[in-house]
């Protein structure tokens, strides 16, 4: 029942001085406010009785300057999301739509790679399993996700992209609670339970099972060969233990894996292909968060995992595998407090570890690149490598952060320093040859990476913030090939900057206004010779800059109602060198707009609506061809690249649920319908043979999906 904003704490008592202390409350924050009252003696008769002195001890909330952060129990209400909690990303403000079935994250025009996700703090390669229908993390896991699209502070760092950060729900409560779910896509279940004297554990399982299903239905083949239907299984487990009233250990493991894939046929032989892709990973971290006196906390979480992904594609008689294995480690340590009563410190240790073993053959041309001029389905050409190497990336990023409040808590400055050391190692910098020893490469890095911003609230309801910040992320191992790509790549560097506005006009609604810029420099690219120099398949001389603004109207939940509109209008182009013309950036989307309502209705009803529009992602025209006789087969000619876009996406997706209560348990049965207009939106384009007509791969069509959530 208490609104956002600054509320008073009263405390008084018989043996007490009376004292009054502001804390500051935000939507979907809970707020931790220690007071150490030490009570006086009773005076002595006729003696005199000295005021007390009562030490305030509430460590202000950490947020990022402009982000958004969306609670479990309100995203598993997002119609088009099927109760994925984490799925409500997508429709955050500052995020671009991937393209159906990629689960790609597009973040203020940064590449998809360029984005972190953290799980606890824990870094994993991906927010959603292949085809982007479900997330990584069931959300009977997840407390709250927030998205964090640049200009972050200090603690975070290793991507010039946003952050994107997950936090597990904490395994509280006494008995035995858990869940069962099923739908179109998947069925799960999960558990957990208290073993007495603090120790809690809970566990849980998830399979898809669409592919069985449209197996039985359409003779083991998929709705649409050019629309995979994706294969997927996750678990988790956790433990937790309340050592003491100030210590808690949580361990947490998880695993995911996904199996995808595809074919397309065609007349021409040199035109049909086929994807293959297997990809996995595993995670566990403890965490250790003890409470320290004066109300500073300290949390050590030491985790490691693995990754692994194999992928085989084919273009013709042209066929191009890859196959990667990464062991990776670290540890983050951060200690927070008050130092006065205007100066809040976070100092803290971010350490990561991954050694990754790679194995490449086939075209030098797939995948395709951003930034390679190329229409879908084309044949790659010719040339063909192989290549075995190995990578190692340690870095040891240590960083210091300060909030200090000033003007009686109205401006609140944030500075920090992320200092950023890594060494790279590199097995191989000449391709194979022969039998001769593989030269390897010793590489070391080091970055200051300054963060500052500032947030002033002249008005209860009125607050005003800018940021910026650099950042720095290392090169991906696929791109220290000395056949494929360039072992000696450094560091890409970003710089954000932004200025934003936010007005409560009651204390359940908001309207937020930020306009940003990034710059982005040291990109890897293709450089412009067809034949480029020994082991320099890449060149780190590519540059980006993204400008914009956003806006997001945001009802938390009043009267059984919440929603947003968000908004984002931005242009992201990039550049292969300092010298050369912009182009729009393979990602970009000029608007994306997303339109939001959740209703209870009563009786246990409630209904909610999506509607969502963006911008199609550019593409190089066609313009003619030419016979390539030497090949017995059509080439095409392209115009300027990316100067045509695909056709504008326009979906609306709707859901209804009814929620029976079966003693002390629940039962929701949920029926979401997307596309429910059934409009064909185009999501690449398609050409003939001879490159003289092209045609349009579409998205999913009307789709009902029915499904059943039983807790107890």
């Amino acid at each position: 029942a208490v609104g956002p904003g600054g509320r008073v704490v009263t405390l008084s008592g018989e043996r007490l001085t009376a004292q009054r202390v502001t804390e500051r409350f935000e939507a979907g924050q809970a707020v931790t406010a220690t007071y150490d009252v030490s009570l006086a003696p009773p005076p002595s008769e006729g003696g005199e009785r000295d005021d007390l002195e009562i030490v305030v001890t509430a460590p202000p909330i950490r947020r990022q300057v402009v982000s958004t952060e969306v609670g479990a129990d309100q995203a598993r209400r997002i119609p088009g999301t099927q109760g994925d909690v984490l799925r409500v990303v997508e429709n955050l403000p500052g995020v671009g739509r991937s393209a159906v079935g990629s689960g790609q994250l597009v973040v203020w025009g940064a590449a998809p790679e360029d984005t972190r996700v953290l799980i606890d703090g824990v870094p994993v390669p991906r927010l959603y399993h292949d085809g982007g229908l479900r997330s990584v993390l069931p959300g009977d896991l997840v407390q709250s996700v927030e998205l964090a699209p640049g200009g972050y502070g200090a603690p975070w760092g290793r991507g010039i992209g946003g952050v994107v950060q997950a936090t597990t729900r904490p395994l509280d409560g006494d008995g035995v609670h858990g869940a069962l779910s099923a739908d179109l896509y998947d069925a799960a279940v999960n558990a957990r339970a208290s073993l007495g004297r603090g120790v809690r554990i809970g566990a849980g399982v998830r399979r898809s099972h669409l592919d069985t299903l449209l197996g039985a239905v359409n003779d083991g083949q998929s709705v649409s060969s050019l629309f995979p239907v994706p294969r997927y299984f996750d678990a988790q487990a956790r433990a937790s233990w309340d050592v003491s009233r100030a210590d808690r250990v949580e361990l947490t493991g998880i695993l995911s894996r996904d199996e995808i894939q595809r074919s397309a046929a065609s007349p021409d032989p040199f035109r049909v292909t086929s994807d293959t892709r297997a990809v996995g990973f595993e995670r566990l971290w403890l965490r250790w968060r003890r409470t320290l006196a004066g109300g500073a906390v300290l949390t050590v979480t030491p985790w490691f995992g693995r990754d692994a992904r194999a992928e085989t594609s084919r273009v013709g008689a042209v066929e191009t595998s890859l196959e990667r294995e990464s062991f990776v480690g670290g540890v983050r340590a951060q200690w927070q407090g008050n130092v006065t009563s205007i100066l809040n410190l976070s100092v803290g240790a971010d350490v990561e570890l991954n050694a990754s073993s790679l194995r490449r053959r086939g075209s030098i041309a797939l995948p395709a690149r951003e930034g390679d001029v190329r229409a879908f389905g084309q044949p790659p050409p010719d040339q063909v490598a192989a290549d075995n190497w190995s990578t190692t990336f340690v870095g040891v990023a240590p960083w210091l952060e300060g909030e200090l409040a000033l003007l009686p808590g109205k401006l609140h400055v944030t500075g920090g320093v992320r200092v950023d050391p890594y060494v790279l190692r590199v097995s191989r910098r000449t391709p194979l040859e022969g039998d001769l020893p593989a030269l390897g490469l010793l590489r070391e890095s080091f970055t200051v990476e300054p963060r500052l911003a500032l947030r002033w609230t002249p008005f209860e309801r009125l607050s005003v913030k800018v940021a910026f910040g650099r950042y720095a992320q290392p090169p991906q191992p696929e791109d220290l090939s000395a056949a494929f790509g360039t072992p000696t790549l450094g560091l890409a560097q970003a710089t954000h900057a932004l200025a934003g506005v936010t007005v409560r006009p009651t204390r359940s609604l908001s309207v937020e206004v930020t306009t940003f810029v990034s710059w982005s420099e040291g990109l890897a690219v293709r450089p412009p010779a067809e034949s480029p120099r020994l082991a320099e398949s890449l060149a780190a001389t590519g540059e980006g800059r993204a400008y914009g603004a956003q806006v997001l109207v945001r009802q938390e939940l009043a009267r059984g109602f919440l929603g947003w509109l968000s908004y984002s209008v931005m242009r992201s182009e990039r550049r292969a060198s300092p010298g050369d013309a912009w182009r729009l950036f393979d990602y970009d989307q000029t608007h994306v707009l997303t339109a939001l309502f959740t209703w209870e209705i009563g009786r246990g009803f409630e209904v909610g609506v999506r509607f969502r529009y963006a911008t199609g992602m550019p593409r190089t025209p066609v313009t003619g061809a030419w016979f390539d006789a030497t090949r017995d087969r059509w080439q095409p000619t392209f115009g300027a690249q990316n100067a045509d876009r695909l056709p504008d996406f326009i979906q609306a997706d709707a859901r209804v649920a009814k929620t029976f209560r079966l003693g002390s348990t629940r039962l929701e049965v949920s029926l979401e319908v997307q596309n429910v207009t059934n409009r064909e939106n185009p999501e690449e384009v398609v050409w003939s043979a001879d490159w003289r007509r092209r045609a349009y791969i579409t998205g999913l069509p009307l789709l009902p999906v029915l499904g059943a959530r039983w807790t107890f």
